[in-house]
């Protein structure tokens, strides 16, 4: 077992405890193993415009950069009012990217739990910018209410791979 910085080109996944592990994936609830390794470093490299830095010692730590100008650098047409929001708002357009999910869903995944918070800093101005529709745009307040990335949102997400690449 390891102390120090994890390099993710000679990293070898093993399971904390391969009993639950492998339940888990019978069960459909687990990815392959090493595929979070995998999708942070795609994914953080995306988000903060270099591979994220992960550190293993008595307490795992995952370091992210995360320059404030990087989405206007990006997407000319965003306005500067958004700007202040945006790295909020990256992180909700990044979790929606597999699919729709829930407002209770979407701060659950992004460890939120003040709503209104969540309203105003992610979800609002992905809205604004039509990058985040409704799934029942007809009825804003229904419990099943679902968001997803619109055809603009899943362009900027594209864009923002392409960049970190």
């Amino acid at each position: 077992k390891g102390v120090g910085l994890i390099d993710p080109n000679h990293f070898t996944p093993v399971p904390k405890n391969p009993n639950i592990a492998k339940f888990f994936r019978e069960l459909g609830l687990a990815d392959e193993l090493g595929s979070g390794m995998r999708n942070l470093m795609k994914y953080g490299k995306a988000y903060g415009g270099e591979d994220p830095q992960l550190i293993e010692g008595d307490v795992f730590r995952i370091v992210v950069k995360t320059p404030e100008n990087r989405f206007e650098q990006v997407t000319p047409q965003v306005t500067p009012q958004v700007t202040p929001q945006v790295n909020a708002a990256l992180k909700t357009l990044i979790v929606l990217v597999t699919s729709e999910h829930s407002r209770a869903d979407l701060m659950a995944l992004l460890n939120l739990s003040d709503r209104k918070h969540f309203r105003e800093h992610y979800l609002q101005p992905l809205l604004e910018q039509k990058l985040v529709e409704m799934t029942i745009s007809d009825k804003p307040n229904s419990r099943n209410q679902k968001y997803r990335l619109t055809v603009l949102g899943q362009e900027l997400y594209k864009k923002i791979v392409e960049e970190g690449k």
